[in-house]
């Protein structure tokens, strides 16, 4: 077989985010307004008639069931009863555990890509509905780019697209478990949340902030130290570690911290996220 297909795989960002209360469940009820941004990952994929091969310019990645990009390919396999073999190459730009989403939006490309590959004729929502199984996340990206988030985030409702840019902060040496982050919140202490309707007036409210403060306290210097370089506002996206903030500036600096100017991406319903959506 000689059919292949390269796709970007893109960094997602809360714009805010909302903690309402811990369910009977043990998942937590939030309200987050996510956007997807042009931060990629390119991620290969090739039908083969031998074995499957997995290769990355990272070497933390195992083609195993800690990889979301494997486990997404068993998970097609379970579902179509397709019985296949892939060559996949991916390229990672995101950050890890950084709060940008790399690993869903990884699965959530796999499965758009297999998906055109195999020929299968999956609906953006049937494939939201696959991925559901591999990650709260990974549904979000075969949104239209920008959705409200409710439930424990599998409950999306398209927002209408702002063409603002932002910059992303991403400490190189700073992470944190998202687990221990929520372990460690205060509901009673977290401030009251905005009027969800208000779609418009991004990084206000990060309910896991103060979390992951007490955890590192060297993220609560770095956010101080964004506001110090001319940020007008900064928000930490998710469990952390990165922060998004406005992009008023140019080129900022700091010493352990890498930049990404990025803008918002558009999704047409039959299309994946590209170049030309910004």
């Amino acid at each position: 077989m000689s059919q292949d297909i390269t796709l970007y795989s893109p960094a997602k960002a809360n714009l805010f985010f909302h903690v309402l209360n811990k369910r009977s469940d043990g998942y937590h009820a939030i309200e987050s307004l996510v956007q997807v941004f042009s931060l990629f990952d390119t991620l290969s994929i090739s039908l083969t008639d031998k074995i499957s091969y997995f290769s990355s310019n990272v070497d933390y990645l195992k083609f195993d069931s800690s990889n979301l990009i494997y486990r997404a390919i068993e998970l097609f396999k379970l579902k179509t009863h397709l019985k296949f073999h892939v060559k996949v190459h991916i390229d990672k730009k995101i950050p890890i555990k950084s709060g940008l989403g790399g690993g869903s939006s990884n699965a959530a490309t796999t499965l758009w890509g297999l998906n055109k590959l195999l020929k299968t004729s999956f609906s953006s929502i049937e494939l939201a509905q696959m991925g559901k199984e591999l990650g709260a996340d990974v549904p979000l990206f075969f949104g239209p780019g920008r959705v409200f988030c409710q439930g424990i985030g599998e409950k999306l409702t398209p927002v209408s697209y702002e063409s603002e840019s932002y910059y992303l902060a991403c400490p190189k040496n700073l992470s944190l478990s998202t687990p221990e982050v929520f372990k460690n919140l205060n509901l009673e202490n977290r401030a009251p949340p905005q009027d969800k309707i208000n779609y418009y007036n991004p990084l206000t409210i990060n309910h896991l902030e103060s979390s992951a403060f007490n955890l590192c306290p060297a993220l609560f210097e770095l956010k101080q130290s964004l506001y110090a370089l001319g940020f007008q506002k900064v928000m930490m996206t998710g469990s952390g570690s990165c922060f998004i903030c406005s992009s008023n500036l140019k080129n900022p600096f700091l010493l352990g911290v890498d930049f990404y100017h990025v803008l918002p991406l558009l999704r047409e319903e039959k299309s994946w996220y590209n170049l030309d959506s910004f």
